[in-house]
């Protein structure tokens, strides 16, 4: 239940700035922490109640979507920290001049109380007097929120009655009713700030530092754990790319810098981006000829090389590269420095031109172009566990597919590749089928 009215919470500029360095610091995943508040007068007296916020104890570094701690004694130790420069936040929180909150980003969501974070308030408000809950984001929104656990109880004695042989009432009997319930109240709280500029005790900066080194350490051992037990195949050997100033840098390697000549093909008889012959960078090819350089030792058992190898050019942008891997593919992205959602929209950008060139030697309609789709997003999904960008590549994916799907229940004309004998044309559906029932009648 939401009562009124807004209650004032002022952050003061040393606990604004904390709050930008552990967002600078850890910009991509969620963190959370202990809040330490004074609350000014009552708030039996809501009216004239407001809040002053004192100090963040960071106590751990998340996920992009989760954060969770459970360590009081992370506290005293955070106490015995700054008790040298803040010789009175001790002392306050005994005396209950300070009290212990929740606060947590949102790295770059919106700030808001999920169902998680409902759940958070109701879990903890009856440990509290009343409990306060700070959400924040990168950009420096903030949304609070303070949750009171409030009962009902009390008991009063009845007077049951009854009816006579003559339907007249009498009294039967005088018992004792008790009713309790309980129920979690909200009042909506207002930031108020002052002005800009990140500083920090040389303490609190250790600290953020310490979570995030923490976090780190964690994440290694359990990579290295999930690689022994959720890969089955080998690892290829990692390949360092030289660059080269004749050839543009392959986006997904950004940082890593860009492929060299030897990297391409230099076959003749594999044409280059301009359709010619005898160029290196080659992104003309089929999927017949892109089977002989097809690693045998791909990742992947139960799909077909067909699959495979289609698969790898979408992760290339249509680039064909020597001796490539499937692993290979997803592991450079994986390292690069591209955000995965500007990998996801250039893969569905560029998916229907690279379709119609890997598979311009076959026969394909719309079932086999759908088919492929699904069996793309399959292979992503197997591999989405060890390689973390393909969680947000994966959903444009889909969306693609459903609205390909869409396009064809609707008799869309909607442009998809397909290949008509050995003609390499764009034909809408309505325009196949005029074309098979003239060979039907013919």
């Amino acid at each position: 239940m939401q009562l009124k009215p807004v209650i004032e919470v002022k952050m003061p500029e040393s606990f604004k700035d904390k709050v930008k360095y552990l967002c600078k610091s850890i910009p991509k995943e969620e963190w959370s922490g202990i809040l330490l508040y004074e609350p000014i007068g009552t708030i039996a007296d809501i009216e004239n109640f407001h809040i002053v916020l004192r100090d963040i104890i960071p106590l751990d570094k998340g996920t992009q979507a989760f954060t969770s701690y459970n360590n009081f004694e992370e506290l005293l130790k955070y106490f015995d920290e700054v008790i040298d420069t803040q010789p009175t936040l001790e002392e306050d929180y005994q005396n209950g001049k300070v009290l212990i909150g929740h606060i947590h980003s949102h790295n770059t969501m919106a700030v808001f109380f999920s169902g998680t974070d409902s759940q958070e308030l109701a879990d903890n408000c009856e440990n509290h007097f009343y409990y306060l809950s700070l959400i924040v984001n990168n950009f420096m929104d903030f949304c609070c929120k303070i949750a009171i656990h409030a009962t009902v109880d009390f008991s009063a004695d009845v007077l049951y009655t009854a009816k006579n042989e003559l339907g007249n009432p009498y009294d039967l009997n005088t018992t004792t009713i008790t009713y309790k319930k309980e129920k979690m109240l909200l009042y909506d709280c207002k930031i108020t700030t002052e002005k800009e500029d990140i500083i920090v005790p040389e303490t609190f900066m250790g600290r953020v530092k310490g979570i995030i080194q923490k976090a780190a350490e964690t994440l290694t051992a359990k990579k290295k754990e999930s690689d022994v037990k959720n890969n089955p195949f080998k690892s290829p050997t990692s390949r360092t790319y030289p660059t080269h100033p004749t050839y543009p840098t392959y986006p997904a390697l950004h940082g890593r810098g860009g492929l060299g000549a030897e990297d391409y093909d230099d076959d003749p008889s594999w044409p280059n981006s301009s359709g010619a012959h005898g160029g290196q960078r080659s992104t003309g090819f089929t999927a017949t000829n892109i089977f002989a350089s097809l690693n045998d030792e791909h990742p992947t058992k139960s799909h077909s090389k067909s699959e495979i190898g289609f698969l790898m050019l979408l992760l290339r942008f249509g680039t064909f590269v020597k001796g490539d891997t499937l692993y290979q593919a997803f592991e450079d992205i994986e390292t690069s420095e591209w955000k995965s959602m500007q990998i996801g929209k250039s893969i569905v950008e560029n998916y229907n031109a690279i379709y119609d060139k890997y598979y311009s030697g076959e026969q394909h309609d719309m079932d086999s172009f759908l088919d492929t789709l699904s069996e793309v997003i399959v292979l992503m999904e197997e591999h989405e566990i060890k390689f973390r960008f393909l969680s947000s590549v994966i959903p444009y994916m889909k969306s693609f597919e459903v609205n390909m799907k869409k396009a064809v229940e609707k008799e869309s004309q909607f442009i998809v590749p397909i290949v008509h004998q050995s003609d390499n044309k764009f034909l809408s559906k309505k325009e196949r089928k005029r074309i098979e029932n003239k060979k039907k009648y013919n």
